[in-house]
């Protein structure tokens, strides 16, 4: 009989278990679903905005999480009480059960909030990787625009320095004997012959036709170019065949043009150049200053050698 009841007392105390473990491992599962769902929801709203919750939605939640949470506590509160009573009037194969039980459930229970908080390590590590490849691309977008725009920078100071650049040809070396010298003032981008020329290249005096006296100054006249007058120094035929026509009247043998530039006319005296250099004249540069003045002593028929 003591045996029966023994057997009995154990079969019953079994039952008593596996009902708490049961109800611990539904427990438990509600939790990790919870704790899942709470997540999930968490990664969506990161996604998408959150919506607004009527307040009576909101208080009704917070009643029913008050409540499982109560249910969970008395739950704990009886899977306490019962395992005491089971380490007191159980066999002791039971209550080593229980104990290596209990230390799983521990241990289960660690490695949960390691997990969770390894992956909690993973998500933020995950956003700073994204984050850092997100700056990466914007580098590189950056670095490709800085590097294209020193490639723009460079082809326009390439264009710059070509557009700056001019050839330079130099007259012919002077012969030897003697030459006249014929006059002519490069300015507002033209060309003034200085004096007027009979046929022989005898100087006749001051060409009033391009030229204005405007004062005196003891026994010398002070001319200016007339704005409209002379030859304009463009780069087009037109324009050369004009200064050939003007240049006629003197020879390359017996005469030499020195060519008086102002600086509003540096540019155009290469056009000027190329037209002489063509046409056999020598010539000699005299580049001035906006106020640079020019007496001419030569009187009529100065020869320069």
């Amino acid at each position: 009989m003591r045996r029966r009841r023994r057997s009995n007392s154990a079969d019953s105390l079994e039952l008593l278990l596996d009902t708490i473990c049961n109800t611990f491992g539904g427990v438990l599962f509600i939790a990790i679903l919870v704790v899942i769902l709470l997540r999930m929801t968490g990664e969506s709203n990161e996604e998408k905005p959150i919506e607004s919750v009527a307040p009576e939605h909101f208080q009704e939640l917070q009643n029913r999480l008050t409540s499982v949470t109560r249910e969970l506590s008395l739950l704990r509160e009886n899977r306490t009480s019962q395992q005491r009573l089971a380490e007191k009037f159980a066999e002791q194969e039971v209550r080593d059960q229980i104990i290596t039980r209990n230390t799983l459930q521990e241990e289960f229970a660690e490695l949960e909030r390691e997990y969770n908080q390894q992956l909690a390590r993973n998500s933020s590590q995950s956003h700073e990787i994204e984050k850092t490849r997100s700056e990466n691309l914007q580098t590189d977008k950056d670095l490709q625009q800085a590097q294209d725009e020193f490639e723009d920078l460079q082809r326009k100071i390439v264009e710059e320095r070509k557009s700056r650049v001019q050839e330079m040809r130099s007259p012919v070396v002077r012969s030897s004997g003697f030459k006249s010298e014929v006059g002519v003032i490069l300015r507002y981008g033209r060309m003034y012959v200085w004096h007027r020329y009979g046929r022989g290249g005898s100087r006749l005096g001051l060409n009033t036709d391009e030229f204005v006296v405007v004062g005196s100054q003891g026994t010398s006249v002070i001319t200016q170019p007339i704005p409209t007058a002379g030859i304009p120094l463009r780069d087009d035929d037109l324009s050369r065949g004009r200064l050939r026509e003007r240049l006629s009247q003197f020879s390359p043998r017996s005469n030499v043009i020195a060519v008086i530039v102002r600086p509003d006319s540096y540019r155009q005296f290469n056009v000027l150049r190329d037209v002489l250099l063509d046409e056999g004249f020598e010539y000699r540069l005299m580049p001035m200053d906006q106020n640079g003045e020019v007496a001419d002593r030569g009187g009529f028929g100065g020869k320069v050698q």
